[in-house]
């Protein structure tokens, strides 16, 4: 047998079986499978070593024979495997829900359904009842109303009563020579004394005495604000229940010059424990000089009994003419800055009384 060498098909074999194109331009052809070139079966004689060698063996050297070869042209079609997994097929359970029918219960026993509905009704009363509770008792303790501070005073001081504005009118029974109006720009020492001092009359003559009306803004300024200023270091509490809100101011005129005094009245004048406190307020100050419109110069030791008034106590200083006196007429308590003041004011105040003998240095 002739050796016939394997030779590729040539291309255009394979052409032949391979649809053409579509020539259209505009619409594409659907896509088709490319079916597979038929199998065409050939002898062919193949040599290779293998077959060599065996030839040799089997002819004992003669020569070699070439090996015959069945070869198809076209690939056989194995056969398309469908996936099955193992051990699952034919075994496949279709799911179906379980239907239970749910127990019946058994209808509550009436005895119980009455305790329990008993038991509900008290859990409601305790429940309202607790509300009602906390709303009224408890919820003004967590949150009080908002009330108004609570004022405090300091110890020794009270509250200041709220009294309805005065109307200012004279101690004096018997009418002063003059009365003249002296408006200040606030309650300071300072001030009342420039008061008295712009309402001193140049063409007075002694023993003229002149009553001083203060005001400010209008309004007659009261006893209370006077001796808080003239006398700082007293208790404001006892000067404002101690003392009337009104007072009458003077200034008495003699050779030496014009000198202030002021009558207040007091609430208790006959207890002899508000005159203590009088007496305290007057002599344990250093403040006695504010009652002078000018400078009295220094005192002259502390203070003396006089017989001017019930009760007169006095203090000289050094300037001619000026001294502090106090005393008691009644329910008034005079202070002057010199004994022809307080003289004046006390026959003032009770008309024909006649002046008793007082010391004057």
């Amino acid at each position: 047998m002739q050796d016939i060498p394997v030779v590729p098909e040539p291309a255009s074999a394979l052409k032949e079986n391979t649809p053409s194109a579509d020539p259209s331009p505009t619409q594409a052809a659907p896509a088709e499978r490319v079916p597979e070139p038929p199998s065409v079966a050939r002898d062919v004689n193949i040599r290779t070593m293998e077959s060599d060698m065996s030839s040799l063996k089997e002819t004992g050297g003669a020569g070699v024979t070439a090996q015959n070869f069945t070869v198809f042209s076209g690939a056989a079609k194995e056969p398309e495997e469908t996936f099955s997994p193992e051990g699952l097929a034919g075994t496949e359970k279709t799911f179906e829900p379980q239907t239970t029918e749910a127990p019946v219960k058994a209808e509550m026993d009436p005895e119980r359904k009455r305790k329990k509905m008993r038991i509900l009704m008290w859990v409601a009363i305790f429940v309202v009842a607790g509300t009602v509770a906390g709303y009224f008792f408890v919820g003004p303790l967590i949150a009080p109303d908002e009330e108004a501070p609570e004022v405090i005073n300091e110890p020794g001081q009270t509250e200041e009563p709220v009294v309805p504005a005065f109307t200012h009118a004279t101690f004096f029974a018997s009418a002063p020579d003059v009365t003249t109006t002296a408006a200040v720009s606030s309650v300071s020492t300072a001030d009342i004394q420039a008061a008295i001092l712009g309402a001193k009359m140049e063409n007075a003559t002694p023993g003229m005495l002149q009553e001083v009306a203060f005001s400010m803004n209008g309004a007659a300024l009261d006893a209370h604000n006077i001796l808080g200023v003239l006398l700082p270091e007293t208790e404001i509490a006892f000067i404002t229940t101690g003392f009337e809100k009104d007072l009458t101011a003077f200034v008495q005129y003699d050779e030496n010059g014009a000198w202030p005094g002021y009558v207040f009245k007091v609430v208790s004048a006959a207890d002899p424990i508000v005159r203590e406190k009088v007496k305290q307020m007057l002599e344990n100050t250093e403040s006695t000089a504010n009652f002078f419109a000018e400078d009295p110069g220094a005192p002259k030791g502390g203070f003396k009994d006089g017989n001017v008034v019930e009760g007169a106590r006095y203090r000289v200083y050094t300037k001619a003419g000026a001294g502090l006196n106090y005393g008691w007429k009644g329910e008034y308590l005079i202070v002057s800055t010199s004994y022809n003041g307080i003289k004046e004011a006390a026959e003032r105040l009770t008309e024909g009384m006649a002046g008793v003998g007082a010391e004057a240095e």
